[in-house]
């Protein structure tokens, strides 16, 4: 993966709480539910950003697993602009995939994006219409079976590692 430097805990498609905010951070509050899919921030003041397509930030800095610790770490960062309301009623093994392959699914309407806001509308949809993936779920300690089973082609149609 470019732009990747090691060591880097991986995963994305993220759910949990906010344990701190940085200085200035509006909107959010230790304990809150939140959710961050690959997209990791956008600068906000490149071209792309200023036109509202953060997701094409032409410097973006951060993607959730590669350009900072990902969700397989105990705690991780994520920049504001990242960060999606997720109901406390949904599910987070359940709804965690729909961050990234379900934003992909839902922006099938002619662009793909991944920001929080496309976040936010695809947890609310697939909540209102009872829509979920279908995923195969493997305890945290069983990551390498999880693994071989999604490289062996043989998984139908997501699996999801569950950390305790």
């Amino acid at each position: 993966m470019p732009g990747i430097a090691y060591p880097r805990v991986p995963g994305h498609e993220v759910i949990g709480r906010v344990e701190a905010t940085g200085v200035g951070v509006e909107g959010w509050k230790p304990g809150d539910r939140v959710g961050v899919g690959w997209f990791g921030g956008s600068c906000g003041h490149c071209r792309r950003c200023r036109r509202g397509e953060a997701f094409a930030c032409e410097t973006i800095r951060a993607v959730t697993g590669v350009t900072r610790d990902g969700g397989y770490a105990t705690r991780m960062l994520a920049d504001v602009s990242a960060a999606a309301h997720v109901p406390d009623d949904m599910d987070e093994v359940g709804s965690a995939p729909l961050l990234c392959a379900g934003v992909t699914t839902f922006n099938a309407r002619g662009w793909y994006s991944g920001v929080a806001a496309d976040s936010e509308d695809t947890l609310r949809f697939c909540r209102l219409h009872d829509v979920g993936p279908m995923n195969e779920i493997y305890p945290f300690e069983q990551a390498q079976a999880a693994y071989d089973r999604m490289k062996s082609g043989q998984a139908r149609f997501r699996v999801v590692l569950k950390m305790t």
